[in-house]
């Protein structure tokens, strides 16, 4: 936080709509709330953060970037933090760059 008390950067959201081990946590069983990591921050248009955390908070959708079903991987993966959509998103934040980049 700065001086004045607001809070300093960003909190990004990796998410993916498939990813079976939040699904499944979202059940009845545990608690019923479907987790932010399958949704990004909001649902239906509202947000599932505290109201003071919302505007440094950034969703990336990794849909459209998960390698299918290709070798070990699949379409339903929970490790997709480290495919390289989310590296390069990570890279283009400058979340993790090399030093000499």
């Amino acid at each position: 936080v700065d001086e004045s008390g607001k809070p300093i950067g960003k909190i990004y959201v990796i998410y993916y709509g498939w990813d079976l081990a939040l699904t499944a946590s979202a059940t009845p069983i545990v608690n019923n709330e479907t987790r932010i990591g399958s949704v990004g921050h909001k649902k239906d248009g509202k947000d599932k953060v505290r109201a003071d955390m919302k505007d440094y908070i950034e969703d990336y959708d990794m849909y459209s970037n998960i390698t299918w079903f290709s070798g070990d991987d699949n379409f339903y993966k929970h490790s997709y933090q480290f495919e390289p959509a989310a590296i390069k998103f990570y890279f283009s934040k400058d979340i993790g760059k090399p030093e000499d980049e």
